[in-house]
């Protein structure tokens, strides 16, 4: 009888630590995850810092010049995403041109119903990452989202 109760306590154990070990795996995925979004963020907030003092990266287009986009790209991350081979995409744009500028309290605000593009037109970007926790079989993603006022 005490060999049937001790097996039982010790079945139970093992089925406690294994349960553990599965959600401690899943928060370290998740956390991996996203402080590598949010490391791409902050190369992303670098390279456009770079690129408006005149030191632009080949391949990083001009942030200046870049409208902000129709559809938001968290939205078509959330429906579906396949990482490519880096395991990550990001998007920027620049939220202080444009019709998302409309409102927006900065100098390319709505005036007369007009859009104008000023001195801080180069001066607000929403930028968003996702990333995957491995590019080939990814058990986690993440999404971040941030704005970035220089």
């Amino acid at each position: 009888m005490l060999l049937i109760i001790m097996s039982l306590l010790a079945v139970s154990a093992a089925q406690v630590t294994a349960l553990q070990e599965r959600m401690a795996a899943a928060y370290w995925s998740d956390m991996r995850t996203f402080e590598s979004a949010e490391a791409v963020v902050r190369q992303t907030e670098r390279s456009i810092l770079a690129a408006i003092d005149g030191a632009a990266l080949p391949g990083f287009e001009d942030p200046c010049a870049s409208d902000t986009r129709a559809l938001d790209p968290a939205r078509t991350w959330l429906a579906g995403w396949t990482p490519p081979g880096e395991g990550y995409e990001f998007v920027f744009e620049n939220i202080a041109r444009g019709e998302a500028s409309r409102g927006g309290g900065n100098v390319g605000s709505i005036g007369a119903g007009q859009v104008i593009d000023g001195v801080d037109a180069c001066s607000k970007f929403r930028i968003s990452v996702v990333r995957a926790d491995d590019p080939v079989n990814p058990a986690s993603r993440s999404i971040v989202q941030t704005t970035f006022v220089q």
